[in-house]
């Protein structure tokens, strides 16, 4: 069979199966096959597979429609213009998280404030903090990447290196910002700055998170890391957290300035709220469905 040929019958396939953009992944999944990109598939759309290449595609469909996604699959998933390496240990970027490199780089360049540093607070594969150090290069001081699993940070080191040789991250093993709060070097550092931006999308999936989805939704998101979905009962305990931890950082460091970018759930907008006002002006912001998905503390 041709290129062109698998990928009808497999956008089809996908389509019974409830697998959005049957195409798309199709294409990817050939492409990822034959070790190129997709703009080659459209080039030879009348090469044929040869029987090797076709057995590792059939594995590769059967995997997919037994609920493994996409972007473990191939191990890569597209993200401000970056293409990322993932795994199952972390959790896939999704295209609402975008909006909070945006909103940084904004006010960023709306600010006169420096020197400045930016934390990500459970990195996970790295997209955030990787993508932000490639839009802002050297205009920020420091970056730091923490992760309470050393195999997502293992997966973010491993991008960094990849797509971002030329500049430096430190990636630590720690819950939250604990590391800049006990660390002696990591606090000298931050007495030397004048603004800590924190970029957070950390877990927020309470105990009725399967309600409004399909089950080939459910299943998808079964396969990702639980600890990089679920935060409690009303998905808010990880957030609370970082909230104690933010006012032991002002005590600690008075004179610092904190811009805080967090990815929540649009039914903990007014939990939010309550929470981080007594540390700053709060705003909630919408993602590109109209859902209240960011949570932001300037």
């Amino acid at each position: 069979m041709t290129i062109k040929q698998i990928i009808t019958k497999l956008q089809n396939t996908f389509t019974e199966a409830e697998i959005d953009s049957g195409a798309l992944e199709a294409q990817l999944l050939i492409a990822h096959v034959l070790q190129k990109n997709r703009e080659f598939l459209l080039s030879y759309s009348e090469l044929s597979l040869n029987g090797a290449q076709l057995r590792h595609l059939n594995k590769l469909v059967e995997q997919r429609l037994a609920g493994q996604p996409l972007a473990y699959l191939i191990n890569s998933k597209s993200f401000y213009n970056l293409d990322f390496f993932v795994n199952n240990q972390v959790l896939i970027p999704r295209p609402e998280t975008e909006l909070i490199v945006d909103k940084v780089i904004q006010d960023f360049n709306n600010s006169a404030q420096a020197p400045s540093a930016l934390v990500d607070v459970g990195c996970g594969s790295g997209c955030l903090i990787i993508s932000l150090a490639n839009e802002l290069r050297n205009r920020l001081d420091h970056y730091w990447a923490i992760d309470l699993s050393q195999s997502a940070l293992a997966v973010a080191k491993k991008n960094a290196t990849g797509l971002i040789p030329d500049l430096s991250i430190d990636f630590i093993k720690g819950n939250l910002i604990t590391p800049l709060l006990k660390s002696k070097s990591q606090s000298q550092t931050l007495k030397n700055l004048n603004h800590l931006i924190i970029v957070a999308n950390l877990p927020y999936l309470n105990q009725d998170w399967a309600s409004n989805l399909s089950q080939r939704q459910i299943l998808e998101l079964q396969q990702e890391p639980a600890s990089a979905l679920f935060a409690g009962a009303d998905g808010f305990d990880l957030y609370r957290q970082l909230a104690q931890q933010l006012h032991q950082l002002k005590a600690d460091q008075p004179h610092l300035r904190i811009s805080l970018y967090t990815e929540i759930a649009p039914e903990l907008a007014n939990l939010f709220s309550q929470t981080f006002a007594s540390l700053g002006a709060t705003n909630l912001e919408r993602d590109f469905s109209g859902k209240i998905r960011y949570g932001i503390v300037r």
